[in-house]
């Protein structure tokens, strides 16, 4: 029977030991639950405040995994993706109540006033027990300023384009804190006149080439919200 060098069973024992020592040993890691809701910790998400001078647009381009896909600019067609799902597959609800159906399309972020909101928060996916959504991109919730003192506010903008709004915000806290009214008015517009490059159909020649702006884009909008919330011994 052959034996084996005194070197090489040396080395094999050498070499169990430390495979020992660097599978045998144990860790324990802590980390907190990443949650931003207060009813279901199990939910995770993004939260964004609404800037003055925001858009829903310009807000939600700051949520990691957003995606805005927009047609233009005041009052254009956009719309929100979330994590590469199709724009379909991402639910719009506000204040507890979904902005469209099984059967729609989707959700026309277009149609909405950033002015009428303070926070948007975004659920990449999993989503809160108490939205009742199955929505496979996610959910985007809309909060609406809500009144925590008896205040009165006014704002007034502008910008390129002939882009203007103008409006302001009422809120009302009675019953020591109990009931509480938040209403708010917007008025919206832009000429939308976008400048553009006009080939004049003549791709490869580059002495008839002019430069015009978008005609007939122009847009007015007008958004109101109001929220009244009363505590009740039982819920709100």
């Amino acid at each position: 029977m052959k034996r084996l060098p005194a070197s090489l069973v040396a080395l094999a024992l050498l070499w169990s030991g430390s495979a020992r020592a660097q599978y045998g040993a144990r860790a324990e890691v802590e980390a907190p639950t990443v949650a931003s809701d207060d009813v279901d910790g199990s939910a995770a998400g993004s939260t964004v405040e609404v800037e003055e001078s925001d858009d829903l647009s310009a807000a939600l381009s700051r949520v990691p995994g957003a995606q805005v896909a927009r047609t233009g600019g005041l009052g254009a067609a956009s719309y929100l993706r979330l994590r590469g799902a199709e724009l379909v597959h991402t639910e719009v609800v506000l204040a507890g109540i979904p902005l469209r159906g099984p059967d729609s399309g989707a959700f026309d972020l277009g149609m909405l006033s950033a002015r009428m909101f303070e926070s948007l928060r975004v659920y990449r996916g999993g989503a809160p027990a108490e939205l009742s959504s199955a929505a496979i991109g996610g959910v985007l919730v809309l909060q609406p300023h809500r009144a925590r003192e008896s205040s009165v506010s006014a704002f007034a903008s502008g910008g390129t384009f002939s882009t203007w709004g103008a409006g302001g915000g009422v809120s009302l806290v009675r019953d020591h804190g109990r009931t509480r009214l938040s209403a708010r008015l917007a008025l919206e517009g832009s000429q939308n006149d976008y400048p553009y490059l006009d080939d004049r159909g003549t791709a490869f020649d580059a002495s008839d080439d002019r430069v015009l702006r978008r005609a007939n884009a122009h847009q007015t909008r007008t958004a109101m919200l109001v929220l009244l919330e009363r505590d009740l011994d039982r819920g709100r």
